[in-house]
């Protein structure tokens, strides 16, 4: 029986997304490595794993083994169990805080001006439909 690591894994998948479409590794990314309930807090490989925060720790593979050609943005690396919930509550709060983020990035200076711009002029008091 062959034993891939875990950055193997991950490194392959990066690879294979990029040859079926690029531009899925411009987009943010988050790594969830689930059934951490399943592996012993002593095992060696899971101890590694834990200890790697950022795309250029998981890219740490062998020579021989492919690595995609563009770096994945990845904002955050999380240890979860799905199946007894541990770390998912962590996971989802992160996700809203990424997409904010990225949402307020994107509005920035420029577009507040083009929607100021387009606001209509505030309503008097006496012209306010409160039905």
């Amino acid at each position: 029986m062959i034993h891939y690591t875990a950055e193997y894994i991950f490194v392959n998948i990066l690879k294979e997304l990029e040859m079926y479409k690029p531009e899925l590794l411009d987009k943010p990314a988050v790594l969830c490595i689930n059934k951490m309930d399943t592996i012993a807090d002593d095992n060696h490989d899971v101890n590694d794993i834990r200890h790697r925060k950022s795309y250029e720790d998981w890219q740490k593979i062998p020579e021989g083994i492919m690595h995609p050609e563009k770096v994945l943005k990845l904002y955050d690396v999380f240890y979860i169990s799905a199946k007894t919930g541990a770390n998912v509550a962590r996971v989802k709060q992160r996700l809203r805080e990424i997409i904010d983020e990225i949402d307020d990035a994107k509005k920035g200076p420029h577009r507040l001006m083009l929607m100021e711009k387009n606001l209509a002029p505030p309503l008097g008091d006496d012209e306010l439909d409160y039905q």
